[in-house]
């Protein structure tokens, strides 16, 4: 942040200037809005790496299209100096949007009468202010996807969406409610919302440990309507209370209640469906039946190869098995960074004795999660393992930070400290033989 002036003023160019503003994100990117004054608007928050053509690519898209109010592209998140990166491409769907945000600012050009048609971005979002413009936006004019890769994402320990978690859920909460009472001016558009966007909504949500919200809004969907999606619903809450034989219960409900071919659907009903299919092959196995939940994944997995949810579970069904080699194989290619490949993945490589690697998925995990508890009692375990005793330690304690009463990790930290001290006796007794 020092160094943000110095770096802007160095450009001799009379295009380039610097502005300081203050408050939140939203009232910082109103207060460029309001003085720009070109045709066009794009952003680029502080962890993003715009590519050298980016602009003369979105302006050209714009230009050629004068239909369209806002483009955005793929993203490339990466995690710095790990050499990890995924493409997150997805077509433009209304109501995969009303589920969640699946582009940001860095990959988004939009025409300034946006904003004179929709207002600027709510100073009331501490986080999710661009998802609620874009909904905003996509209520009146088109939103058009260019599958181009056109700036990097950096994932870090201190993105906004990682440090302030509990926030974006909050944020999420207040815009779906402001969402539902757009959508009850008209029941048939209600009915739609419901009937498309409840699942990814409600999938989201749990997402974010925001448990008693998700449970009301699928009671609220589920008495309105009873269809795939929200049986799915109730699977997923079901789920995530640990209740599996009612959740399964909901699942195979869901699933009878297909629309027909649906393999022909659109991508974003498919995903649900298969969704809906994976979180059924979970209840399995922690049902016990590893067979049946091995079953399902792979027939998710001959329609969509590079399933998450499905490579996840059947991954766990191998390592129940002790089959750590297929195990392997089946989670190491996925490029999502998600915490829980990750963590997966750094246990498949511990198995394999392969520590170096092993570590550095966890690592990766720690990073996107700082939070989840397991991932660090993991990654001590791993140090250890190597004889990396301080780090070891370290993960124990913010173990212990996060559990103060997790008995595995404080009898861990009682036997690395005695050989960290054995150690020690040790070089001293070396030291003074030598002195």
């Amino acid at each position: 942040n020092d160094e943000t002036k110095k770096i802007v003023l160095s450009y001799n160019d009379p295009r380039v200037v610097y502005l300081r503003g203050s408050g939140n994100i939203a009232r910082g990117r109103n207060f460029g809005l309001r003085l720009a004054k070109g045709d066009y608007i794009t952003y680029c928050d502080d962890d993003e790496l715009p590519y050298p053509n980016r602009l003369k690519v979105l302006k050209g898209f714009l230009d050629k299209h004068p239909d369209v109010g806002l483009v955005y592209t793929d993203l490339l998140k990466y995690i710095k100096d790990k050499k990890v990166s995924a493409v997150i491409s997805y077509d433009f769907n209304k109501y995969r949007l009303e589920a969640h945000c699946f582009f940001g600012v860095g990959n988004v050009m939009h025409r300034s009468q946006c904003i004179k048609k929709v207002g600027f971005f709510d100073e009331r979002l501490e986080v999710a202010d661009d998802w609620y413009m874009w909904l905003k936006i996509s209520d009146h004019l088109k939103i058009a996807h260019l599958p181009k890769v056109l700036h990097k994402y950096l994932i870090h320990s201190l993105n906004v969406t990682i440090t302030k978690r509990k926030l974006f859920g909050k944020d999420c909460e207040d815009i779906i409610k402001r969402r539902l009472k757009y959508y009850s001016q008209s029941r048939k558009d209600l009915k739609n919302y419901i009937s498309q966007s409840a699942l990814g909504t409600v999938r989201a949500l749990l997402g974010y440990n925001h448990f008693n919200f998700a449970y009301g809004l699928t009671d609220r969907f589920y008495q309105s309507i009873k269809n795939y999606q929200t049986m799915g619903c109730r699977g997923l809450c079901e789920l995530a209370r640990g209740r599996f034989k009612e959740a399964q219960y909901f699942f195979r409900e869901s699933l009878t209640n297909l629309p027909k071919n649906w393999q022909k659907l659109d991508s974003w009903y498919v995903e649900n469906i298969l969704t809906i299919k994976a979180n059924l092959a979970r209840t399995y196995f922690h049902l016990g039946e590893i067979k049946e939940a091995a079953k399902i994944c792979k027939e998710v997995l001959k329609i969509t190869p590079q399933d998450t949810h499905a490579r996840i579970t059947l991954t766990m069904c191998y390592m129940r098995h002790g089959i750590y080699n297929k195990a392997l194989e089946c989670i190491k290619n996925i490029r999502e960074t998600n915490s829980e490949v990750y963590n997966l993945r750094g246990c498949c490589y511990f198995a394999d004795k392969e520590y170096g690697r092993a570590i550095q998925e966890l690592i990766n995990t720690v990073t996107l999660r700082p939070k989840v508890l397991l991932y660090h009692y993991n990654l001590a375990t791993m140090y250890a393992k190597i004889g990396n005793y301080v780090n070891a330690a370290d993960e124990y304690k913010k173990t212990l930070q996060l559990d103060h009463n997790h008995k595995e990790a404080k009898n861990a930290l009682k036997i690395i400290r005695k050989k960290v001290a054995k150690n020690d006796a040790k070089s001293n007794g070396t030291s003074a033989l030598c002195n």
